[in-house]
């Protein structure tokens, strides 16, 4: 499991975020799973988000979340 999904399953344990292709459309996302789930990915990835220049496209699923946090500067090995 990538520790994207480790992170998600820790916020909402009940979701199904491994066989979810679309966060958003599956209604597995709400303001309070993103703001913690961006810190965390800031913390590891010793980051920092800016939410203003986040699209919804980022937060669709695991790979759109790599791809964010790399636009970022981020490592994405450690989110693997």
């Amino acid at each position: 499991m990538s520790k994207i999904i480790s992170i998600l399953k820790n916020i909402k344990p009940d979701c199904d975020f491994e066989n979810s292709l679309d966060y958003l459309e599956d209604g597995l996302l709400d303001s309070l799973t993103i703001i913690t789930l961006l810190t965390e990915i800031e913390n590891i990835c010793g980051i920092e988000i800016d939410v203003v220049d986040i699209d919804e496209e980022d937060l669709i699923n695991e790979e759109s979340l790599l791809k964010m946090t790399e636009r970022f500067g981020g490592d994405i090995s450690l989110l693997q």
